[in-house]
């Protein structure tokens, strides 16, 4: 493949399957070719240096738009196992450490 070109579903050694670039929408780029190794931006901006026996898939993963999914209530993000999220600042200062202050007071706790 050449310089420049698109590709997910990529494998990190050769014969195992595809292993990374993988999630949606996502893609890497192919940045330069030698004759033992290929050079390829992930898309966390890494690069990594891979065989040129590794196989890929051209072009980038479906659904770009799945960050935008709106799950709708608490209880499917539980489903998901997300918990949820609580600030210690807005409690009583018998319930949290953090607890107590309205704009100022004391300093924060560490955790």
């Amino acid at each position: 493949m050449k310089p420049g070109t698109l590709i997910f579903n990529l494998e990190s050694k050769p014969g195992v399957g595809g292993q990374l670039i993988r999630s949606a929408g996502t893609f890497g780029k192919i940045i330069n070719q030698y004759e033992d190794r290929v050079s390829l931006k992930l898309p966390s901006k890494q690069i990594k240096h891979l065989s040129p026996f590794c196989m890929a898939t051209i072009g980038r993963a479906s659904n770009a738009l799945h960050f935008l999914k709106i799950l709708g209530k608490a209880g499917i993000s539980r489903y998901l196992n997300i918990r949820p999220t609580v600030r210690g600042e807005t409690m009583n200062p018998i319930d949290h450490p953090n607890g107590g202050r309205t704009r100022g007071g004391k300093p924060r706790r560490n955790p």
